[in-house]
């Protein structure tokens, strides 16, 4: 269907009016999805680099933190912690865990946002809080959850671990770090929560802004926000920051909002543009299109109308009903000479049927003087008196199928005497059947086909005959147990060729078939096939009647 559309004028000129606001429609989508990635670009790249600069600005606080850590392990006091004997030597790890403490408490203030230094032993926690942290009930639970911490990593971690670790402490996330000498843990921690409060100082403060492992790039997180990661140098985590959808696109909506007007604009002039163009070219093209259609299909009599309104339509309009003026007279012409072409094509094929059953007679005949069968002569004689009074009686082409049943049994009778009466012939033809007009010799020809064809001589052909009425259309029947129609001539009848055998053409059934579609055209049908057990079937279906056949055949 939507191919017929666009072969039409009508079709064409919709189809490139669609097509054209199909690419205006997909220019400003066009449009708008470039604006919305460079915008996003833009943003990307710009709190990218804010989150690279805060990165970098909180790797070097780590790094400070890491270098002090290196330096303060190696002090006389840390020493004394870690690798002496504290029962022999109490006083003195005593004097050292408190000279070490009041050094810690004093430069951690040089290390912000840092909260905690911690020095851990199975024995002992010394936790040395910042100036933000207080003695108080949440620096014990802070104890208590380093000293799960170190308790359970222990095992399996380096002692040089230089990596600042990413995790969770009393339900609260820290960034921590932490180095083993001998059973002794000396580590920092820093308040993943306090390091979200300091954003402010870098005008990331209004958007979300998070801690997590991942590598450097951006990409999507829920639905179309942007996601935009920086891994730490010094750590095993790194910084993302969720720029929401809304803020992303803020600079897009006046864009937006243009190209959804202009799109909006084209929605609502479109109807108003189709029936200005429906009016002006549409209607009268339908109207001539539907007008060739009428005709097409054999209404001549049906002219364009008037279009006055459009000069090239009303040309056109005036063309077509003078030409289809002299197609009418053409008609005319070409029915009548049609009519006497038909009247002698049909003269013709009885003359080329009746001289070929003509000569079959006469050679059963020969053969019957030639062994001086005079009574079976004489009987056949009778037969074909009867069957050339009716041939050469000056009928006309139409009979009763009564009385072409009576020809086909004369025929028969002829021909079985002729071949030693091995042919039998059984026909079953209702009543109100006789009745019905037919061209004639429509059954003979065939069982003469059926007798010439389809025995050798040695074994009994039988021949049915069926004709019954079912409704308004005569079924006719014709089978033999012969040998059937060859696969050639099988194929050549079901195409309609003409048929040749043994180097000539095969008139009679080709002539039948002619004769049937000069009479009844497209309402006359005809098969042909092979039955199962053996043999050639011809089914034939007419009407009832047309006018002025009975008249013809009375």
């Amino acid at each position: 269907m939507l191919f017929k559309i666009s072969k039409s004028f009508v079709g064409k000129m919709l189809l490139i009016i669609a097509v054209f606001i199909g690419l205006m429609a997909a220019m400003v989508f066009y449009c708008n999805l470039y604006a919305m990635w460079a915008i996003r670009e833009r943003v990307s790249d710009s709190y990218l680099s804010m989150g690279k600069y805060y990165t970098k600005d909180l790797d070097t606080k780590l790094y400070a933190i890491t270098e002090y850590m290196a330096g303060s392990s190696m002090e006389t006091d840390f020493h004394v912690i870690a690798y002496s004997d504290r029962q022999k030597m109490e006083d003195k790890y005593a004097l050292a865990k408190e000279a070490l403490y009041r050094s810690l408490s004093q430069d951690i203030l040089m290390y912000r946002p840092l909260e905690y230094f911690f020095i851990y032993t199975q024995e002992d926690m010394m936790l040395v809080p910042s100036a933000t942290q207080a003695r108080t009930l949440g620096s014990i639970e802070m104890a208590e959850g380093l000293r799960a911490l170190l308790s359970e990593g222990k095992e399996g971690k380096s002692r040089y671990n230089r990596q600042w670790e990413l995790g969770y402490i009393n339900g609260e996330r820290y960034l921590y770090r932490y180095l083993w000498f001998q059973d002794t843990c000396f580590g920092a921690c820093v308040s993943v929560k306090q390091l979200l409060e300091m954003l402010g100082e870098f005008s990331l403060s209004d958007y979300e802004v998070f801690f997590e492992a991942g590598e450097e790039g951006e990409g999507r997180d829920y639905g179309s926000n942007l996601l935009l990661r920086v891994p730490s140098e010094y750590g095993n985590f790194g910084v993302a920051i969720r720029v929401p959808s809304e803020r992303l696109y803020e600079e897009l909506r006046v864009v937006l909002y243009q190209s959804f007007f202009i799109i909006l604009l084209l929605i609502i002039l479109l109807p108003v543009f189709f029936r200005y163009l429906h009016r002006i070219m549409v209607r009268p093209i339908r109207s001539i299109v539907g007008t060739m259609r009428k005709v097409g299909e054999g209404a001549t009599y049906i002219r364009m109308p008037s279009m006055q309104n459009m000069s090239e339509f009303q040309l056109i309009g005036d063309t077509f009903n003078g030409m289809m003026d002299q197609m009418e007279q053409l008609k005319i012409d070409i029915y009548e000479k049609k009519i006497a072409e038909q009247e002698l094509y049909l003269q013709c094929s009885r003359l080329q049927i009746n001289p070929h059953f003509f000569l079959n007679s006469l050679n059963t005949l020969y053969l019957l003087n030639k062994r001086r069968e005079h009574a079976q002569m004489n009987q056949i004689l009778t037969y074909l008196l009867d069957y050339f009074r009716n041939i050469f009686s000056g009928k006309r082409d139409i009979v009763k199928l009564g009385d072409e049943v009576n020809l086909v049994l004369s025929y028969a009778a002829v021909q079985k005497f002729r071949y030693d009466g091995n042919i039998h012939i059984k026909y079953e033809v209702e009543k109100e059947a006789e009745e019905v007009p037919v061209p004639s010799m429509v059954m003979l020809t065939f069982v003469e086909n059926s007798i010439k064809y389809s025995t050798d001589y040695s074994e009994d052909l039988n021949i049915r005959l069926y004709a019954a009425l079912c409704g308004d259309r005569l079924k006719i029947q014709i089978e033999d147990n012969g040998r059937g129609f060859p696969e050639e001539i099988l194929q050549a009848l079901r195409e309609g060729k003409t048929i040749y055998r043994e180097g000539r053409e095969h008139i009679g059934i080709s002539n039948i078939v002619s004769r049937l579609n000069l009479y009844y055209g497209k309402e006359a049908a005809v098969s042909f096939d092979n039955m199962e057990e053996g043999g050639a079937r011809v089914r034939i279906e007419l009407p009832r009647r047309r006018d002025g056949d009975e008249a013809a055949a009375g």
